[in-house]
């Protein structure tokens, strides 16, 4: 499920196709982890059968922000 949440947070659109085959998942296990994740509330559904897909929800986007927010990189060898 990491990579799902991964590719949702930074702002893609997570496809079943997709995340079953970089998986290497089922049919069946990839649906099951996809619904988990709109069950918890990470994953919002848009779409419907053959053009379903799922993006980051309020909530994951909110626990993502601090991670990908861009920071300064300081040279360690200037003083």
């Amino acid at each position: 499920m990491v990579s799902a949440l991964q590719l949702a947070a930074t702002g893609g659109r997570v496809r079943r196709t997709v995340y079953e085959r970089d998986e290497a998942l089922t049919d069946d296990q990839a649906v099951r982890d996809l619904r988990a994740l709109v069950r918890a509330g990470f994953l919002q559904q848009h779409g419907q059968t053959r053009g379903r897909y799922y993006v980051a929800s309020t909530t994951l986007r909110e626990l993502a922000a601090p991670a990908l927010r861009p920071r300064e990189i300081t040279d360690p060898y200037r003083r």
